[in-house]
């Protein structure tokens, strides 16, 4: 077996910008990755729910479906058997058409503040911003 290569950068492509950016990031990151890692009844039902879904999958193609109004001259019938994730207000076409999405997902601070009544009252599985897990989107 070979030796899998991890991705190299050229010296001159290190800047002290680039670093300084970098390093920032995982500054940003590591509240979420204390609270994520904790023991707190949150964390730990948001890791079992994700460890449920892990590798449920795999193998299988799916599809990522934006909501854009493209959407509404689209035959969604082509992929009901697949597995999709609908993102954001995807739910806004369920009126109109009847193919429902295999899971929901929105990062979207702005939607799901805005729209937690209607994220809530969504029959499938949900993937949300952990910064947004106390809206009770879970049913």
């Amino acid at each position: 077996m070979g030796k899998t290569k991890s991705k190299r950068f050229k010296i001159s492509e290190i800047s002290p910008d680039r670093l300084c950016q970098a390093g920032l990031r995982r500054i940003k990151d590591y509240p979420h990755k204390l609270l994520w890692n904790s023991a707190t009844s949150l964390s730990t039902k948001n890791r079992e729910r994700i460890n449920y879904y892990k590798d449920r999958h795999i193998g299988e193609r799916c599809v990522i479906i934006g909501n854009g109004p493209s959407l509404k001259n689209m035959d969604l019938s082509l992929i009901r058997e697949e597995i999709t994730f609908g993102m954001n207000r995807i739910y806004l076409l369920f009126e109109e058409i009847d193919f429902r999405p295999t899971y929901f997902v929105s990062i979207n601070d702005l939607v799901l503040k805005q729209f937690s009544p209607e994220i809530s009252a969504l029959q499938m599985p949900k993937f949300i911003n952990w910064n947004l897990q106390t809206l009770k989107l879970f049913t």
